[in-house]
């Protein structure tokens, strides 16, 4: 199909947008670890969408996100305590 006006389509954005501040991140980290301080092998079970729907029903700073953004999030906490050698939690952004 051709456009007419020979303007670029725009892309927009389908997933929610978060600017993660410390004290997001921090706030985040806090209440993951309270979910999983039991049982820590229960991180993203049973499934990782239902996780991380508990995670917003607990925060209303997270309560309209989409899971995904909570889950990458996540996975990039992860990638930065490995490459910082996990010798300290302190966040490298």
């Amino acid at each position: 199909m051709e456009n007419d006006d020979h303007q670029p389509l725009l892309r927009r954005r389908r997933n929610s947008y978060l600017k993660w501040t410390e004290s997001k991140v921090l706030e985040f980290l806090e209440l993951v670890l309270d979910l999983v301080k039991d049982v820590p092998e229960s991180l993203e079970k049973p499934t990782a969408q239902k996780f991380y729907a508990k995670v917003m029903e607990r925060l209303y700073t997270f309560k309209d996100l989409n899971y995904v953004v909570l889950k990458n999030k996540m996975r990039l906490l992860r990638k930065q305590v490995r490459c910082i050698g996990g010798a300290t939690l302190e966040l490298a952004y």
